[in-house]
């Protein structure tokens, strides 16, 4: 079964988001913050979907990290958010994101 990292600062979109991946056949992996986040991100999911805006973590910055890991250098991660310029701003600045889903996110779009 694929595994999925997904890490995501509203709990009412990350439990719907966990249902619907779970529906549709994946192992989802939570990160409560940053730091799990990149430790989960080690252990080498099979996609990793995150916002830009975390309590905790520079999301962007998360993303650079998870790349200089040996494993996280060829995880696909897809960068969640509704915040255009910060979205903007992480394309300009070198992509470490694989795709960008804006949100709101509807279930189908996973």
């Amino acid at each position: 079964m694929p595994r999925m990292a997904l890490k995501k600062k509203e709990a009412q979109q990350q439990i719907r988001r966990k249902v619907t991946l779970t529906t549709a056949g994946y192992s989802v992996v939570e990160a409560a913050g940053g730091e799990t986040a990149f430790e989960r991100a080690a252990d080498g999911p099979d996609l990793i979907v995150m916002d830009l805006l975390l309590p905790d973590a520079d999301g962007l910055e998360l993303a650079r990290r998870i790349r200089t890991h040996p494993r996280g250098a060829e995880i696909p991660i897809i960068c969640c958010s509704g915040f255009l310029p910060k979205v903007e701003q992480a394309s300009r600045l070198g992509t470490v994101f694989t795709d960008y889903l804006f949100k709101p996110v509807e279930p189908w779009e996973l």
